[in-house]
């Protein structure tokens, strides 16, 4: 009732709550129920309505022998310190391009890392590189998992610090791509060693891709469209799939063949790009090197037109059967 009631009428759950902290009950049945009613009020009554009702929880159970609720309560402390941050406004803010964004939200990170921050900073902050990757900010990404990197390394948790340097290095293996050469390691449909000779002086598109990934295959028609159009001028595609065991790539391929090569065997060259995540597309200059992650959807077509010299006009389209 709690949760369905801050859909609607958020002063509703304020008061809800504190009828409920006002009884003697202080079990996790009753925590769990009020805080995640606090969280749901970020949405609805603001920041400022939400971060006095998890005052309010903290104060009510802060004196708990119970150590899961003492646990939880610990992670909802920290969410309170990312909100009284303003660390999603600063991400926007730089989003937006607004005037010194960039340098208001690296001031902001460097105060969430300062001293022994939780696992909830850590999986925010490393949430939001991930976010700026994806929009090809590299350069930004980097400067924040620079500073994660500085504020967790001395953790005093060694489990926090070790998941976090782990985390870290993920992800610093994406972005350190561009600029760098790249060679598709793995093999071909029959076994033999992927020869990426033939791929020299052109534009290539890595795609990394598995038949159980939806959004892999919704992009596959997107990917085969652009390959028509640019192939000629020097475009190709290669596919780098992850199905284990190969049964499913098998039958996928014999019903919708792909006018690109297959890469199999490739799981130590995923590792290697960092890729945790799919589809998860590199794009290739014609030296060889990196020069886009993530160029998909409409993006790839924009991103061709402008290595081409054309004018992205969507090609002919028809609705895949």
């Amino acid at each position: 009732q709690l949760l369905s009631g801050a859909a609607s009428e958020p002063q509703a759950v304020v008061d809800a709550i504190n009828a409920a902290l006002e009884g003697p009950a202080r079990d996790v049945e009753l925590f769990n129920a009020v805080a995640s009613a606090t969280v749901a009020l970020q949405q609805t009554a603001g920041i400022e309505v939400c971060l006095a009702a998890m005052a309010t929880v903290d104060t009510a159970f802060k004196d708990s022998k119970d150590k899961r609720i003492l646990a939880s309560l610990k992670r909802l402390g920290e969410l309170r310190v990312l909100l009284e941050s303003g660390i999603d406004e600063r991400a926007d803010a730089v989003a937006k391009d607004e005037p010194m964004a960039v340098e208001k939200l690296l001031a902001t990170v460097d105060k969430l890392v300062a001293g022994q921050p939780g696992e909830g900073v850590l999986q925010k902050l490393t949430f939001l590189a991930q976010q700026f990757e994806y929009t090809r900010r590299y350069e930004l990404t980097g400067q924040i998992y620079a500073k994660l990197e500085a504020g967790f390394k001395d953790h005093a948790d060694p489990d926090i610090a070790k998941k976090a340097q782990a985390m870290i290095a993920t992800g610093r293996k994406r972005t350190d791509l561009v600029g760098k050469p790249l060679v598709v390691l793995g093999n071909g449909l029959d076994g033999k060693p992927f020869d990426w000779k033939p791929y020299a002086d052109k534009f290539v598109l890595v795609d990394f891709w598995a038949t159980w990934c939806g959004p892999c295959q919704k992009e596959i028609p997107n990917i085969k469209r652009n390959y028509d159009k640019f192939r000629e001028k020097g475009f190709e595609v290669i596919g780098v799939n992850l199905d284990q065991p190969r049964d499913d790539l098998n039958r996928f391929l014999a019903v919708q063949p792909l006018p690109w090569q297959t890469v199999v065997d490739a799981e130590a060259f995923a590792e290697q790009c960092g890729v945790e995540s799919i589809p998860f597309v590199v794009l290739i200059g014609r030296d060889g090197r990196v020069i886009d992650l993530h160029v998909r959807g409409e993006l790839l077509e924009k991103r061709l037109a402008e290595l081409f010299g054309e004018d992205a006009k969507p090609a002919d389209e028809k609705p895949a059967s």
